[in-house]
């Protein structure tokens, strides 16, 4: 799946590329479909993300003699499968431990719409990972040690936003809200309409997915998810959990470009980590 490549192209048009050396064409459909387009797509109301029912509609390709996306996408990955566009119901997700009167609404994402990590942060794991594969004493892990040599990227925990220029890892962990200011507006804490603010309202805690290597698709048993298991167990509520980048949800509507300048508006107290309920 992780060799599978979305792009968006002009005209709204969101393109799924896949590998080369597939033998299949790529798929163009809407990206923000109208409701007249919408009306002619099949729309299921049972659409099950984790513990929440909500609903989509199942994509139709730009063109209409064009290649099924969902069947297309069926017989690449061996299983049927639908490519969806989230329905008009709107999918409420649940107040994280240190917002407990926070509203927010996902699509389909896991939990938050955004997640936000820092380069800083992803160089601090390269360098845990080399001492893991050095079997530097303290780090040394059975299947790393002697045995990996590479190099982590990005793409691996998937951020949607990546920040350079934090001052040091995990900063962002420190931030509970920031505002992403195009260069004319750096330092306008006041930003609003094209360059919205955002709420950071808790760590991300990861699965084993980051151990895909993007450009291959071939998993590694230990890397990096024992490496962050090591230090990174750092969420009280989720202790046994390794976390990298922090969930966000925009506090208003706006376009984050490459290049913009993100503004800490307020920063987190004591660390911003989460409490449990009940506790002071």
């Amino acid at each position: 799946m992780v060799l599978v490549h979305p792009h968006i192209d002009d005209g709204g048009i969101l393109r799924i590329q896949f590998p080369e050396d597939s033998g299949m064409s790529p798929l163009l459909v809407p990206l923000e479909p109208s409701p007249e387009v919408l009306a002619d797509w099949k729309r299921i109301e049972d659409v099950q993300i984790w513990s929440h029912t909500t609903d989509g509609y199942i994509c139709q390709s730009v063109d209409k003699n064009g290649i099924d996306p969902s069947t297309a996408l069926s017989k690449y990955l061996g299983k049927d499968v639908f490519l969806m566009f989230k329905g008009p119901t709107t999918r409420h997700v649940g107040p994280p431990a240190a917002f407990p009167h926070f509203q927010s609404a996902a699509v389909f994402q896991d939990g938050y719409a955004l997640l936000i990590a820092s380069e800083e942060s992803l160089v601090d794991v390269q360098q845990k990972v080399n001492l893991s594969a050095n079997g530097v004493e303290g780090w040394s892990i059975n299947g790393v040690a002697g045995v990996w040599e590479g190099e982590i990227v990005m793409e691996r925990f998937r951020p949607n936003i990546v920040i350079e220029g934090a001052g040091k890892p995990y900063a962002e962990e420190e931030w509970e809200e920031v505002v992403c200011c195009g260069k004319s507006e750096a330092g306008n804490k006041n930003a609003s309409s094209e360059y919205g603010r955002m709420i950071l309202v808790s760590r991300c805690t990861r699965c084993q997915l980051p151990n895909i290597e993007p450009t291959t698709g071939v998993q590694h048993k230990h890397v990096p998810y024992k490496v962050l298991a090591k230090y990174r167990r750092v969420d009280p509520l989720n202790p046994y959990t390794p976390c990298f980048g922090v969930n966000a949800v925009p506090k208003e509507s706006g376009i984050y470009r490459v290049g913009d300048t993100i503004t800490v508006a307020k920063y987190a107290k004591a660390g911003k980590l989460p409490t449990k309920p009940g506790s002071k």
